[in-house]
């Protein structure tokens, strides 16, 4: 039932956002003055300020995790196991066999996945040759997933300040 609560919530902010952007436009509409629209043009600047710097920040989290991916050994490895958590978004972890420079190893995989792959399937791991009993798995994870949210939600931030003010056409 914590659903219904989230819906409720999801349903009160966008009457609120609408609410909000009717009188910000009744405002600009009824006082069109030169003070007035260099109000909403620098409104305007500071929300894609404000979603840039996220989309920056979601940029730069995604170019550590991809400089991680090209400067670590890879190997191919076996899913031995698959643990299922509670995480709604990434639930299936995994165990998997690889072979590292320096032996054979069996380990959890620091990776969480969307994706349920079985037993026995093959996948490629990446590890950090100093540490291989910390291995990751290459493909799809939270961490890709957590990126591409904040990226989101930081074009989301310059698409609402671009929607609550601007002026609209007679």
């Amino acid at each position: 039932m914590e659903w219904v609560g989230a819906l409720i919530s999801l349903i009160t902010l966008i009457a609120t956002f609408r609410q909000a952007r009717a009188m910000i436009l009744a405002g600009l509409v009824m006082n069109d003055s030169p003070r007035v629209r260099r109000v909403a043009y620098w409104c305007r600047i500071y929300f894609a300020i404000i979603g840039g710097l996220i989309v920056l920040g979601g940029l730069w989290l995604a170019s550590r995790k991809a400089v991680r991916i090209y400067s670590w050994a890879s190997s191919n490895g076996v899913i031995t196991a698959v643990q299922v958590s509670h995480h709604t978004i990434a639930p299936y972890s995994f165990y998997v066999t690889f072979k590292a420079r320096d032996g054979d190893y069996e380990h959890f995989a620091y990776t969480s996945s969307p994706i349920r792959y079985q037993e026995g399937d093959r996948v490629t791991v990446i590890y950090d040759p100093a540490h291989p009993d910390a291995p990751e798995l290459l493909m799809l994870d939270s961490d890709w997933m957590g990126f591409a949210m904040i990226c989101l939600a930081g074009f989301g931030v310059v698409g609402l300040g671009f929607w609550l003010v601007h002026k609209p056409r007679a």
